[in-house]
C-alpha cells in the first residue's frame, strides 16, 4: 500500500515538473488574462458608456435583431429598431439565453409599474 502511494505521488511530482504542466499553466494564464479582458471590457461598455446602447440581439428562433437600446427594467426591454425604426417593449425572457445574460449587464433604469403613494 505504502509503496503504491509513493508511485502514485512520484508521477504527479514528475508531471508537475514536466512540461505538460507547464504547458498547461500557461494556457491557464491565457484564458484568466483574455476573461479579465473581456470583463473589462463589458464593464467599460456597460456601466461608463451607458445609455443609449446600439447592438444586435438573438431570439430564442436565432434570429439576430438590430437594435438601439434605449432602457431596461427586470423583465423588459425599451428598444428601437435600427432597422424599421419602430419602438418595441420586449421581453429579455424571450431572448436566447446569451443574449439574456448580456442585457442583465445592463443597469435597470426604469420600472413599467408605477410606485405606490
Amino acid at each position: 500500500m505504502k509503496s503504491k502511494c509513493l508511485l502514485f505521488f512520484s508521477h504527479l511530482v514528475s508531471f508537475i515538473r514536466g512540461r505538460t504542466f507547464r504547458l498547461l499553466k500557461r494556457i491557464l494564464i491565457l484564458v484568466v488574462l483574455v476573461t479579465a479582458a473581456f470583463a473589462a471590457y463589458e464593464y467599460i461598455v456597460v456601466r461608463v458608456k451607458g445609455y443609449p446602447r446600439e447592438m444586435h440581439l438573438m431570439d430564442r428562433q436565432y434570429r439576430t435583431i438590430p437594435i438601439h437600446l434605449e432602457r431596461r427594467t427586470a423583465t423588459h426591454l425599451h428598444i428601437t429598431r435600427r432597422d424599421t425604426g419602430r419602438f418595441f417593449i420586449y421581453k429579455i425572457e424571450d431572448l436566447h439565453p446569451m443574449s439574456q445574460w448580456q442585457i442583465h449587464l445592463y443597469p435597470i433604469t426604469s420600472s413599467l409599474i408605477k410606485p405606490r403613494n
